[in-house]
């Protein structure tokens, strides 16, 4: 029973075309806990003003004090993985970080997310984050430097949660093993 479901698991991972597919749920906004932007935040030269200089050159837009946008603490980037970004996680009191994530484009994009941006008049939800930057790929493991800007991001590029080990100047990248994935909770070896 055990060898039939790995052979299942390494067929369907090695053709994907082989899996069921899953049901459609209702497409929701993948943004969730919002965080008001308080006055505060708009008066006075803040985090929050920066992101919007980021979020303006991004969308290439003049900078606009007044443009509309709503701030959001988490969002889902697949089935069952939720990012937090930094202020809802300083915000709360959360045990473990899940702020880091890699994302998709012509070589990975690591950062730690800052905060989510939905920009109603452009219709598109954004990731403010601080990238990795002068990465490099030695014996398949990934190591940077936080950068000290900001970029942005569309939340539809992110692809998976990452961990990171600080190691000064470097930070190491920690993916998880593709294998994992093959296994259920019995075989992790956790109990319940």
């Amino acid at each position: 029973m055990l060898c039939e479901r790995a052979n299942n698991k390494v067929l369907t991972l090695k053709y994907p075309c082989l899996t069921t597919p899953h049901k459609n749920k209702s497409k929701e906004k993948p943004l969730y806990q919002s965080l008001p932007i308080r006055r505060v935040e708009k008066d006075n030269p803040s985090e929050y003003y920066m992101h919007l200089c980021a979020i303006c050159d991004d969308l290439e837009i003049d900078f606009n004090m007044g443009l509309m946008i709503e701030r959001w603490g988490k969002c889902v980037i697949s089935e069952n993985v939720t990012l937090t970004s930094r202020i809802s996680e300083e915000a709360g009191q959360a045990t473990r970080s899940s702020r880091y994530f890699e994302a998709k484009g012509d070589r990975p994009i690591f950062g730690e997310a800052l905060a989510f941006y939905f920009v109603p008049d452009h219709n598109c939800s954004l990731v403010v984050y601080c990238p990795l930057v002068k990465t490099m790929e030695v014996l398949k493991r990934w190591h940077g430097e936080w950068s000290k800007d900001f970029a942005v991001l569309k939340i539809s590029s992110l692809s998976k949660l990452v961990g990171i080990w600080v190691q000064e100047p470097r930070v190491h990248v920690l993916r998880r093993h593709a294998g994992m994935d093959m296994l259920n909770v019995e075989e992790y070896g956790m109990e319940e």
